[in-house]
Parts: structure tokens; C-alpha cells; sequence
């Protein structure tokens, strides 16, 4: 503590301290991380890797200098393998699984995501971002034909934080997938209530167009018409569309049963 106060107070004295000892490599690489000098806290982390010998300080000390390279110097398999090498010390560190998982998102390894976040989301409960990790891990499920696993994934991400935008733009797909027209118009709506300025044109006539068709589904031709009337620009061009919806349009109504899994449950909140 004594370290870390004249770090904190007198930075010019700390850098004379003995590069050899510990608590003063620790103390150089907090003041030089409070300082944001993320590379002068990386070497200096790597140093006292070298003179730590506490397993669990070491691990902590590797899922920090992970974190260090992947969110602030943008060394991103760097910070795979340095993140990786922590979880064979400590397999089920949560913060190390969040990194990595976060990190093979971005790579695209389906596979690596849906093991890391699939060990995260069964020890985590209560976690702030526990549905953005949710969403990663149903999204990579869907990349590797597990739909019906990612949809619960969907359900359980939205049920955390209902107005976390992938998570809606993914169910708006999948309730229509399932035929659930009342889940589908709640949380069409929702999007374009709430996040009007995300949307491309493009984007609001899909939405709009599954807006009308599960009006329709559902009886409302009045409403139905109304949703479908707002797909004709005013260049006069015909908007492109999602196959899904494009192929629903030639379904007969009747020969599509409403799937009950969601009804009773999904209630996207009001617009913030």
C-alpha cells in the first residue's frame, strides 16, 4: 500500500525503485496503467510475471495483461493465446472466458465461442452483461445449425435486457421463423420505435413488411394494409427484402399454426 500511495503521489520517485522487487514492479505497472501508458504497463506485467509465484496472482495477472492487449493495444492473438494460457491454469475464470469469448467472436470461431461462452453462462447469474454474452453465444450456435438452442439462448438474453438491440434484431427473425406473429409485431415495434436512426431503408421495409404479414396472419387487414403501404419508397424503387418474409408472403394463413412457446412471455418493454 505504502508502493502503491508514493506511485500515486510521486511518480518521478517510484520509477527509481528496485526493478527487481515485486511490490515495486506492481506498483510501476498500476501507476503506469492509471495513467493509461498501456504499453509501459504491459512490459512491466510481463517483468513481474517473471518474479510472481502465487499460481492464483499469476493467472489474475495474465487474464489483466490479456485484457490490456486486446482492449487498448488492439493485439488481438496476442491476447488469444496469453488469455488461453490463463484457462488452462484456471479453467472456468470468468473474465478470461468473457475475453476470449469475446475475442473468438470477433475471429469467428463458432466453435471456440460457443465452448467459452457455453462454460461462462453456466457459472454466471447476475452479471451486468450477461446478455450480450448470451447473445454472442446464441449467435454462434446459429453459425454452427444449433437454431433451436440459440432461439432458448435469444429468449433467455432478452428476458435479461429487453431493448439490447442484436438480441431484438435476431428475435424479430426467429419469431417470424416460428410463426409467432404476436411476438413478432411487439418487438418489430419496438425496434423501430426505439432505435429509428439505426435502421436503413432497406431495413424498415423489412421490418414493415413482417409488420403487415402477421396483421394479416392475424386478421388485421386493416392494420395489415396499413404496414404494407409504407414499403412503396418514394424513389419507386421496390425494396429488397428478407427471403423469409418474401417466402411467407405466398404462405396461405391457414396452414400456419401459431407456435405458443413465447406468447405468454415476451414483453418487450416501453421505449426508454
Amino acid at each position: 500500500e505504502d508502493l502503491a500511495r508514493l506511485g500515486e503521489h510521486h511518480p518521478e520517485r517510484a520509477r527509481e525503485l528496485d526493478p527487481r522487487s515485486l511490490a515495486a514492479v506492481t506498483a510501476l505497472r498500476e501507476l503506469a496503467a492509471s495513467n493509461e501508458q498501456w504499453w509501459e504497463a504491459l512490459e512491466l506485467g510481463r517483468r513481474e510475471l517473471k518474479l510472481e509465484e502465487d499460481a492464483d496472482r499469476r493467472v489474475a495477472l495474465q487474464v489483466e495483461l490479456g485484457a490490456i492487449l486486446y482492449e487498448h493495444l488492439d493485439e488481438v492473438q496476442q491476447a488469444r493465446g496469453l488469455l488461453a494460457e490463463g484457462l488452462e491454469l484456471e479453467k472456468n475464470n470468468t473474465r478470461a472466458l468473457s475475453l476470449l469469448g469475446r475475442i473468438c467472436f470477433e475471429l469467428q470461431d463458432w466453435e471456440a465461442v460457443a465452448d467459452l461462452l457455453g462454460r461462462l453462462v453456466d457459472q454466471v447469474r447476475d452479471q451486468d452483461d450477461l446478455h450480450e454474452h448470451l447473445f454472442r453465444l446464441a449467435f454462434a450456435l446459429e453459425q454452427l445449425d444449433r437454431e433451436e438452442e440459440a432461439f432458448r439462448l435469444y429468449i433467455r438474453s432478452f428476458t435479461r435486457e429487453p431493448m439490447y438491440l442484436p438480441t431484438l434484431e435476431r428475435m424479430v427473425v426467429l419469431c417470424f421463423a416460428h410463426r409467432q406473429w404476436d411476438n413478432t409485431l411487439r418487438i418489430a415495434e419496438t425496434i423501430l420505435e426505439s432505435y429509428p436512426g439505426t435502421k436503413t431503408a432497406e431495413e424498415r421495409a423489412d421490418l414493415n413488411l413482417r409488420l403487415g404479414l402477421c396483421e394479416l396472419y392475424l386478421g388485421q387487414r386493416d392494420a395489415g394494409t396499413e404496414y404494407l403501404q409504407q414499403l412503396a419508397p418514394d424513389s419507386g424503387e421496390v425494396p429488397v427484402t428478407a427471403p423469409t418474409a418474401s417466402a411467407a408472403r405466398a404462405d396461405s394463413c391457414a396452414s400456419n399454426p401459431r407456435d405458443p412457446l413465447l406468447a405468454p412471455t415476451i414483453h418487450p418493454a416501453a421505449p426508454h
